[in-house]
């Protein structure tokens, strides 16, 4: 009735799922994202549901059809797959990147865009046998992405940032937004976590700050230094590797600080906020 109600589906699962994206190539043929590299898809509206593996464990994180046939799934840990026959076998791709990838967009068969963490955006022209880098002039993530056509799109992300392309992504321009002059100290809590073997932090400073971000083992004793220096007012996001110089870290629970202020000189404003994340291999 066009969700005016809506009902409770048994699918059946012996395991809990987290579901990330679904997508209908038309009334009966449709598929859910799952965490684990799985997906569910169906082909009679709805009614049932299969389980499928691509093999990984990473969460997949969104899916788009072209038509009946071409497709794309992407997911954490820069994953790419793609199918040229509605879904029944997905073939993995190369994308150059290891963080995740959040929206994909495929406005012809041979053309489709992807965006994610740090300000990503892919694209192909030859139906993914090749990925390249696309300039998008911000370290925000990219959450999702709209091709009108092969020519005009809207990418859009973390702290209301919104780009747009009328060249097909040669150029993203972003649009003004009065939501990116933050007004308030945060820290975020890291994605993915747990992690292996890298997570994003973000955070946020509504004025001129010393900023120290550090990480720190389940001991207290500091393993890194993210950032150590005066920051202007905005939003950042940072990336963490397990890897510090030479050293692996080990699985277990570390804690991330963001202090602001200059506690040598005693100028800026004081804020001190602390998260857990788990390095889990």
């Amino acid at each position: 009735d066009g969700g005016s109600n809506w009902s409770f589906q048994t699918i059946g699962l012996t395991m809990p799922y987290d579901f990330y994206d679904v997508f209908f190539t038309d009334a009966i043929n449709g598929i859910i994202l799952c965490n684990n590299g799985t997906f569910l898809k169906t082909t009679d509206g709805g009614i049932n549901w299969n389980i499928q593996s691509l093999g990984i464990y990473n969460r997949l994180l969104s899916v788009r059809f072209y038509d009946a046939n071409i497709g794309y799934i992407v997911a954490e840990g820069g994953a790419i797959f793609n199918t040229s026959d509605g879904g029944n076998i997905w073939n993995s791709q190369i994308s150059g990147v290891t963080s995740a990838l959040f929206g994909v967009s495929c406005p012809n068969p041979n053309i489709a865009t992807i965006v994610g963490w740090g300000g990503r955006i892919l694209n192909t022209t030859n139906g993914g046998l090749s990925w390249g880098l696309q300039t998008s002039n911000t370290a925000s993530g990219l959450y999702s992405v709209s091709f009108s056509d092969s020519l005009n799109g809207i990418a859009v992300g973390q702290n209301g940032i919104m780009l747009r392309t009328t060249n097909g992504g040669v150029t993203f321009i972003e649009e003004e937004n009065i939501f990116t002059q933050p007004k308030e100290f945060l820290l975020q809590q890291n994605y993915p976590n747990p992690f292996n073997p890298n997570t994003s932090i973000q955070y946020s400073i509504s004025s001129t700050q010393f900023v120290t971000l550090k990480i720190y083992d389940l001991l207290g004793r500091e393993v890194a230094t993210l950032v150590n220096e005066e920051k202007p007012a905005g939003n950042y996001e940072i990336d963490f590797h397990s890897t510090v110089g030479s050293h692996q870290l080990a699985n277990g629970v570390y804690f991330y600080q963001l202090r602001t202020g200059d506690p040598s000189s005693g100028s800026g404003q004081s804020f001190v906020e602390t998260k857990k994340m788990i390095l889990l291999k």
